[in-house]
């Protein structure tokens, strides 16, 4: 399957691979600093 892949449709699974992680670590660090206060 991977070498299926074309260079544009690894760029763009990367940016929402990446996308996803930042919103994950975003919601984490508004609870915890939610949850400090």
């Amino acid at each position: 399957m991977l070498n299926n892949l074309t260079l544009d449709q690894l760029i763009t699974a990367f940016v929402v691979f990446l996308g996803v992680i930042a919103t994950v670590a975003f919601i984490v660090y508004l609870k915890n600093r939610s949850g400090n206060e």
